[in-house]
């Protein structure tokens, strides 16, 4: 399927197109394009160097869109489009996300990038959105806990939480004081997170391992 080079709209056009809601369709028609074709954001050496050591096969730019490169995907690997016209997925044989792009087509405003491929396992803060707010708004922050999450289901396999005891500055604390424990504690939770990592799946590092 050929991509709409959207930068190339001339300028009295796109004066017309603005602010009529048109731009929200070009984006949506951006990403329905490229994720029917057969290139994705042209890379820089590093990323293009992970993909490729999963099966990807890079050739040219696009001749009348550098912005692109023509690709050769992994048998049975497809591009997906997320909820967001601007995001995308890199979809394996399995159904399971192994990258993802960023496209925006609108013509004012035009990129791409190409994000580096997905590892097995990752190290995340832990999130829980339906968490009722404190009144204390120290509270909401004294809670460190990071987890390592399976990327094939976004399943908990590690956790690890700390307190922070110090008094808030809310109840009488000092302000500089509590936030210092608070990064010192966060860089010793989520290092304690690396660290199991390395003991139980040593080349959580690569984006290759651990996916078959």
């Amino acid at each position: 399927m050929n991509r709409t080079n959207t930068s190339t709209i001339p300028d009295f056009f796109a004066t017309l197109l603005s602010g009529t809601g048109v731009i929200e369709e070009q984006e949506a028609r951006g990403q329905r394009e490229i994720v029917k074709s057969e290139s994705l954001p042209t890379p820089d050496a590093k990323t293009r160097a992970q993909y490729e050591q999963l099966g990807f096969i890079f050739g040219t730019p696009v001749d009348d869109d550098p912005l692109f490169t023509h690709v050769i995907l992994p048998k049975g690997w497809s591009l997906a489009a997320t909820d967001h016209s601007m995001h995308n997925s890199i979809v394996d044989e399995r159904g399971r996300v192994r990258g993802s792009f960023f496209y925006k087509s609108s013509f004012y405003d035009r990129k791409a990038d190409l994000y580096a491929p997905s590892h097995r396992y990752r190290v995340t803060k832990h999130y829980e959105p339906n968490r009722v707010r404190a009144t204390d708004s120290y509270d909401d922050y004294k809670i460190v806990h990071y987890d390592v999450v399976d990327n094939t289901d976004s399943a908990v396999i590690f956790s690890v939480k700390r307190i922070i005891d110090l008094l808030s500055p809310n109840k009488g604390g000092e302000h500089g004081a509590w936030w210092n424990e608070h990064n010192e504690v966060e860089k010793l939770v989520c290092a304690e997170c690396v660290a199991w990592l390395d003991e139980n799946y040593p080349e959580h590092g690569s984006c290759s391992a651990y996916w078959d």
